[in-house]
């Protein structure tokens, strides 16, 4: 079976699976793919191609690009035809925004027809051109790249929205923060989390909840990451953190923690703390993400002012209640309240 060519890098190459019983035709694809810098993927049947397909599916997460870009289809084969083999990709829900380019050795009206009606989105008649092949990609990968754009940008619009909708669901600031972690780790690409609090009268980063790592229980403001992005409120990213003696993680299972980002928690520019998220893939996070993990953080600070704003007011309310009731007793409580 294939193997998946590229994926040591952050930036892998793009992967083309070509599907063709002749080896003659494949050593001669392969060939033109790779000259203009293609990762190849073979399958020399419809069936092969289809395992290919699902074993990407399996080590792939719903946040991250298949590493096949494109099917380079033959369609005369024995046993399960490229007709077939188009059909069932199309038919699944995480496979049909891969373009399938049919490849067929018949200058057949009838053919071209069929492989629209099997939802291929392109046609190339053999012998072609080298050029007239690229083209073809190009324009396919083209198209691709926008689906995957907009299917990603749902995605974070969608998590943003839960984790929002989660942290807006109770004014008690610690269920603010369980509830926002619950849905940010269900939602996101993050394997992991921690949230640390300013305490204003230490000075420091005050740990409030982590899951899936074992983080300080305090860090200091004046440096170390958690402190820059605290101090600039600039969102952090580091990749391949079990090699960093800066980045000394340790994760509470067997994985191994490879990936950071650090945002502030904060409210119109006024850092209230420091969110932490962390993924087991040594590229588990992009730059791009790096935007969404902050809108997060914005969403769960607005959320952690709100809850606050209730306290103080329940506390004023019964500050008056007592003034008016002359409990002195209860009125020293709520003074203490206040301050706390």
């Amino acid at each position: 079976m294939g193997q998946f060519p590229g994926l040591e890098g952050s930036r892998r190459k793009v992967n083309i699976l070509v599907v063709d019983d002749d080896r003659g035709a494949v050593e001669l694809i392969q060939m033109m793919l790779k000259v203009r810098g293609y990762g190849v993927v073979v399958a020399y049947s419809g069936s092969e191609a289809l395992e290919l397909l699902e074993d990407a599916l399996e080590r792939t997460s719903l946040w991250e690009p298949l590493p096949i870009d494109l099917v380079l289809l033959d369609i005369m084969m024995p046993g399960l035809d490229g007709f077939k083999v188009c059909q069932q990709i199309k038919q699944d829900q995480r496979l049909r925004h891969i373009p399938v380019i049919m490849v067929t050795a018949l200058e057949n009206t009838s053919d071209r027809v069929a492989a629209v009606e099997f939802g291929a989105d392109g046609y190339i008649t053999k012998p072609f051109l080298p050029e007239e092949l690229g083209a073809t990609i190009k324009a396919e990968l083209q198209v691709k790249r926008r689906e995957e754009e907009l299917l990603r940008r749902n995605l974070e619009l969608e998590a943003i929205a839960k984790i929002a909708a989660a942290a807006s669901t109770t004014l008690d600031p610690k269920r603010v923060l369980s509830m926002s972690f619950t849905a940010l780790l269900e939602c996101t690409n993050a394997s992991a989390a921690v949230v640390y609090r300013h305490d204003e009268s230490k000075g420091e980063l005050t740990r409030v909840l982590q899951r899936g790592v074992q983080r300080p229980d305090v860090l200091p403001i004046a440096d170390g990451i958690s402190g820059q992005v605290f101090r600039t409120c600039v969102p952090v990213l580091r990749l391949h953190i079990s090699h960093d003696p800066e980045m000394a993680i340790e994760s509470t299972d067997d994985a191994q923690v490879e990936a950071y980002i650090g945002v502030p928690i904060q409210v119109g520019g006024q850092s209230l703390g420091v969110l932490e998220v962390y993924s087991t893939r040594p590229y588990g996070f992009v730059e791009r993400d790096l935007k969404m993990y902050q809108e997060i953080g914005e969403r769960i600070g607005v959320a952690l002012q709100n809850a606050e704003i209730f306290r103080r007011i329940q506390t004023l309310l019964l500050k008056s209640s007592a003034l008016a009731k002359g409990d002195l007793e209860k009125l020293s409580l709520t003074q203490g309240e206040v301050v706390a």
